[in-house]
């Protein structure tokens, strides 16, 4: 179980450490990427508070990435890092699907996200229950 743990935690921080990065270091090309038909034929540029917006919860990402990546390595983060992972992954799910239900559809790169987003928040939630659950086990047993 234990290495399962770690996989899931390495490969949820390492996909979050890619966006927050990106977001981070490049707004402006998240942004451009983000933007529909539409809006990249006006030729709307993002504004400087935009930007560092944008660069703000980037590194956000960043930074709790890193730990939860670490969180892999360290048996006494790995936990935390479970926690962390799946809050994060579970809020994009809520806050993704609330602006479905508020604005409509975003384009499939969005929605290919939010799937994986779901899959990571799932799994997360589920062993979390199963390391609690055989926690429960084991004590009883004893």
């Amino acid at each position: 179980m234990n290495l399962i743990q770690r996989s899931y935690v390495f490969v949820a921080g390492v996909a979050m450490m890619g966006i927050g990065a990106y977001t981070a270091l490049s707004p402006a090309a998240y942004v451009a990427n983000l933007q529909s038909t539409a809006l990249a034929e006006a030729t709307l540029s993002p504004g400087v508070n935009l930007l560092s917006d944008l660069r703000g919860m980037g590194g956000l990402l960043l930074t709790a990435s890193m730990f939860i990546v670490l969180g892999a390595f360290q048996s006494a983060w790995l936990r935390s890092a479970m926690v962390l992972s799946t809050v994060i992954y579970s809020v994009f799910v809520v806050f993704r699907v609330l602006g479905i239900v508020l604005d409509g559809l975003p384009e499939t790169a969005l929605m290919l996200a939010l799937a994986i987003e779901c899959v990571l928040s799932l799994l997360g939630f589920l062993l979390l229950a199963k390391t609690r659950f055989s926690r429960a086990f084991k004590e009883q047993a004893v």
